[in-house]
C-alpha cells in the first residue's frame, strides 16, 4: 500500500500525462492559420499553371465568363462533396489575368430548390476544417418582405475569407430566383502584411 506521501507522485504524473494528451489531441483539431485559396489552387496562379494541376478535372469554357472585376474560362463541371455536385469556377482578375475567387455553385435542382439541406451538409465539414466562423447569421435574422430566408457564415483568414451562403424563397413561383454558393476569396487585406 503507498503511503500518503508517495502517492503524490503518482497523482500529479498522471495529472501531468492527462494534460500532455489533450494538448496533443487539441493540436490535431486546430484550425489552419491561414488559407492560401481552395484545394491546391493558390491565390497568384495563372490560367494555365490552373490547368496544369487540374487537368482532368478542369474543363475550359466555350465562353469566357466576364465581370466587372473578374473573368472565367476554367471550370470543373461537377465536382464531389458528400453527395452533392458542384460546379467550381476558377475567377481570375481583369488586371493581373491571377486566380483570386473560387466559386463552388451546386448543380442539382433538388440543393436549389431546397438550400438549406445542403447547408446542413456543408456547414459542419466546413467549421471542422476550418473552425467556427468568424460571421453568422442565422435565417431567421435576414428575413426580408418576401418571406425569404437567406444565411451567411464567414470565415475570415490573413489571406483568404470563406463565405457560405444562401437565399432560400419560401413562394413556389420564386423557387427559381434561389441562391446558394460556397466562395473562396483573396482577402483584400493580404497585401497589408508587406507593409
Amino acid at each position: 500500500m503507498l503511503t500518503s506521501r508517495s502517492a503524490i507522485p503518482c497523482r500529479a504524473a498522471a495529472v501531468l500525462c492527462l494534460i500532455a494528451l489533450s494538448c496533443v489531441s487539441t493540436r490535431a483539431e486546430d484550425p489552419p492559420k491561414d488559407v492560401g485559396g481552395w484545394r491546391d489552387a493558390k491565390w497568384g496562379m495563372t490560367e494555365e499553371q490552373l490547368q496544369e494541376l487540374f487537368e482532368t478535372e478542369v474543363t475550359r469554357l466555350d465562353h469566357e465568363r466576364r465581370g466587372t472585376k473578374y473573368h472565367c474560362n476554367l471550370v470543373i463541371p461537377a465536382y464531389d462533396i458528400e453527395g452533392a455536385k458542384f460546379e467550381v469556377a476558377f475567377n481570375l482578375d481583369n488586371v493581373t489575368n491571377t486566380l483570386s475567387t473560387v466559386s463552388l455553385t451546386p448543380t442539382q435542382e433538388l440543393f436549389l430548390r431546397f438550400p438549406h439541406v445542403l447547408l446542413k451538409r456543408l456547414e459542419p465539414l466546413l467549421t471542422e476544417k476550418y473552425g467556427s466562423p468568424t460571421h453568422r447569421t442565422r435565417p431567421e435574422e435576414m428575413q426580408d418582405t418576401s418571406r425569404s430566408a437567406s444565411f451567411e457564415a464567414v470565415w475570415k483568414f490573413p489571406s483568404t475569407t470563406i463565405a457560405l451562403y444562401y437565399t432560400d424563397y419560401s413562394q413556389p413561383t420564386m423557387k427559381d430566383l434561389n441562391s446558394f454558393r460556397l466562395h473562396y476569396e483573396k482577402s483584400s487585406q493580404a497585401g497589408l502584411n508587406r507593409i
